[in-house]
């Protein structure tokens, strides 16, 4: 496993990389409050899958540090999604 993951970092593949979900999660919870929603379990596990295909950290953070739901919305992706 220890071999796999560092030839994944020596080819730049992402494979060993650490779980974005709980960043995700931590998220999602902080458009709740911006939003003054109550959580749906559904809804945080279709929002945490989207945000694990397409994880994008500099929005994430961006989201996270957003005082209102108008500065969450104009966070704009950094990487492309996967076609």
């Amino acid at each position: 496993m220890l071999i796999s993951c560092g030839i994944a970092a020596i080819l730049g593949g992402g494979a060993c990389d650490k779980d974005p979900a709980p960043e995700c999660q931590a998220t999602y919870e902080h458009l709740l409050v911006l939003a003054k929603r109550h959580p749906d379990a559904g809804l945080m596990q279709r929002f945490v899958t989207a945000c694990r295909e397409s994880f994008d950290p500099e929005r994430l953070s961006c989201i996270r540090e957003a005082k209102t739901a108008g500065e969450a919305l104009a966070c704009k992706p950094v990487r492309k999604r996967p076609s």
